[in-house]
């Protein structure tokens, strides 16, 4: 892959604890790429050697998909798999951590127009929100890079269809928040905890799309949040720390009215 940035040092090939550890890691790999695409076992050979070298051949990628070595993008070694998978595995995947890295990553696929998989790729951690880490950790630094662009004005020049897609990610935050808020054991990798600056950013115009619903979501999760603070009986230490991170998010006295009434509400009833 000649034109990526990876330190190929963060691959300890001859290491044979850390080979020993990949190994243990890829049967873990093999179950979320079930999950994400099952019917395409012709992209694991391509998967598995990326996770373990840092790299995907041009034997291999020929052997793959192409008839002529003209043909070959060894910049994007996954560009040509179906769109059940995401094309941002390297995000995943890569033992290269650095920062300048993780934004390469992303910034290679979304000038190569294929910035629609972040929303795929996001999708697999809604499934379920009740195990444990399906992304070796690193959960909270996937929803980092690739949630923003979930619903960015800047993709949404109508402004309806913006609104609409607020609106939407408004409503699926809400509803995984609570059900991390409600669960017994909850799960420190929930995929909901982690979209809480983007459901902030989301209000207003969610708020303009449909603010019955806007309002009512509103109501649940500061009371929730509000009951949890003042009455952290059985509640882990987590689930106190996200409640109030989301009372904090609305406290701000620039929010719309409305927003601001329904708030008040709560916490004056509770």
């Amino acid at each position: 892959m000649p034109n990526l940035i990876y330190d190929k040092a963060a691959w300890k090939i001859n290491d044979k604890e850390w080979m020993a550890s990949r190994k243990s890691q890829w049967k873990e790999v093999v179950k979320t790429l079930k999950l994400l695409h099952a019917n395409q076992k012709k992209d694991i050979p391509i998967i598995k050697q990326f996770f373990f070298t840092g790299d995907v051949s041009i034997e291999l990628l020929m052997e793959t998909y192409w008839r002529d070595e003209d043909e070959v993008d060894n910049n994007l070694p996954f560009k040509f798999q179906t769109t059940s998978i995401s094309e941002l595995l390297e995000l995943w995947l890569t033992e290269d951590l650095r920062e300048e890295n993780l934004s390469s990553i992303v910034h290679k696929y979304d000038k190569n127009k294929l910035a629609n998989s972040r929303h795929e790729f996001l999708d697999i951690l809604q499934v379920f929100p009740k195990n444990g880490s399906i992304y070796f950790g690193r959960e909270e630094m996937i929803c980092k890079y690739l949630s923003p662009a979930r619903c960015r004005r800047d993709d949404y020049p109508n402004d309806e269809l913006y609104k609409s897609c607020a609106l939407e990610v408004h409503g699926i935050v809400v509803t995984r928040v609570l059900e991390f808020l409600r669960a017994k054991h909850p799960n420190p990798h929930h995929y909901g905890r982690l979209l809480l600056d983007d459901w902030k950013e989301n209000l207003i115009p969610a708020l303009e799309c449909d603010s019955e619903f806007t309002l009512y979501c509103i109501e649940q999760i500061t009371s929730e949040a509000y009951s949890i603070v003042t009455k952290p009986k059985n509640k882990t230490p987590l689930v106190l720390e996200v409640s109030r991170y989301i009372l904090a998010l609305l406290s701000n006295e620039r929010l719309p009215k409305p927003i601001l009434k329904t708030i008040a509400r709560v916490t004056e009833k509770e």
